[in-house]
């Protein structure tokens, strides 16, 4: 019996990489002589880079670029790949909110400079293509800060520079292209979202608070946003603000669009290719997918999505194991999903489940192999 493994990481507990590890050990437990395929994903979030190096032989070059606060530095990084001649750029590494306390978290004064270091390091290479990673930022500049660090200029009223981060935005007066830009069509942002940059379903109101940003801090910051997009569209030409994902990362799609000539791309859809996902399900009987917490919205966009669509060409039966579900039996059979492992269960409180990830998760691959694979 061939059996896919195909997961997300589990936010805060296990990689994708561990846990497709600890699945693939609780199915040879119960059953050793299944033929396992493991492929770990993601979907344009933190870890993208990782699983794109490891399944596609990309070499990883470690950079100093600023952190998410102008007074950071922090090692980051981008994968290359040779034999396409493409560097994925991770902005979480460099502009991530993991990288911040709790205490840090200040979307006002967050930067994605140090995003567009990264850029101008993998550029050096001269890419074919770059696939710009956008999960998982501490920013809502609207890449402003990454484009300044590419060159562009953003000017007040006195003809000065604006500072970095989300505060001074509205003080833009007029923006300065650099000498040399992008070839349309070389970066590519990975996103799973539909946010549009403003509005109430925008960058700033549906982000925004995640990030540090309190009621007030929400509408300056999507009143900066509108204004950005006004001046983009009046001296640039380009539409930003209504476009479907503009608002991802505190609004760097949005920026990439307007200043690196970006275009959006679904992430799983783009990485499932790369990994070469589809062909590596054919002959599967069953596909395993999951994550930290499976509801309604992972079946828009995400990991998990994108698997139950190759499972169901390859005519295999569906299963997930996820850290927590959240959808009804209803709800997943519906999707194509055949059965569902949940690590938190009644008497299991989540922060107990996050703690003992690998023991449970273990056991629940056990269990999901015993009711499915004899």
């Amino acid at each position: 019996m061939k059996i896919v493994i195909a997961v997300d990481s589990f936010k805060g507990s296990l990689s994708a990489v561990e846990a497709c590890d600890v699945i693939e050990k609780g199915f040879l437990e119960e059953e050793p002589s299944l033929s396992i395929v493991k492929i770990p994903l993601a979907d344009g979030g933190e870890g993208t880079t990782e699983i794109i190096a490891r399944s596609c032989q990309g070499e990883f070059t470690a950079c100093r670029v600023m952190g998410p606060l102008p007074e950071m530095e922090v090692t980051a990084g981008y994968v290359w790949i040779e034999k396409t001649k493409t560097a994925v750029v991770e902005m979480a590494a460099a502009s991530g909110i993991t990288l911040l306390t709790k205490k840090q978290l200040n979307p006002m004064l967050t930067t994605t400079y140090g995003t567009g270091q990264l850029i101008l390091e993998a550029l050096k290479r001269k890419p074919e293509q770059i696939l710009l990673a956008v999960g998982g930022s501490a920013t809502v500049d609207g890449g402003i800060g990454a484009a300044m660090a590419m060159g562009w200029q953003f000017l007040n009223k006195s003809g000065k520079s604006i500072k970095l981060g989300a505060e001074e935005l509205g003080q833009i007066n007029h923006i300065v292209e650099p000498r040399e830009n992008f070839k349309p069509g070389i970066c590519k942002v990975l996103c799973d979202v539909t946010s549009p940059l403003t509005g109430p379903l925008g960058a700033a109101h549906v982000f925004g608070p995640q990030k540090g940003a309190d009621a007030a801090m929400v509408e300056v910051l999507d009143r900066n946003l509108r204004h950005v997009a006004e001046l983009v569209k009046q001296e640039l030409g380009i539409e930003i603000d209504t476009i479907a994902g503009a608002g991802a990362a505190g609004g760097l799609a949005a920026g990439a669009i307007a200043f690196f000539n970006a275009k959006l791309v679904g992430g799983i859809e783009t990485i499932a290719e790369m990994v070469k996902l589809t062909e590596r399900c054919t002959g599967a009987d069953w596909v395993i997918t999951g994550e930290g917490c499976f509801d309604c919205q992972s079946l828009r966009g995400k990991v998990v999505s994108g698997v139950i669509q190759c499972g169901l060409q390859a005519n295999a039966r569906i299963g997930v194991i996820a850290g927590n579900v959240n959808l009804d039996q209803v709800s997943y059979q519906k999707a194509g999903i055949h059965d569902v492992a949940s690590c938190v269960k009644p008497g299991i409180d989540v922060e107990y489940a996050m703690a003992n990830a690998k023991d449970i998760l273990f056991q629940n691959a056990r269990d999901f192999a015993k009711r499915n694979f004899e």
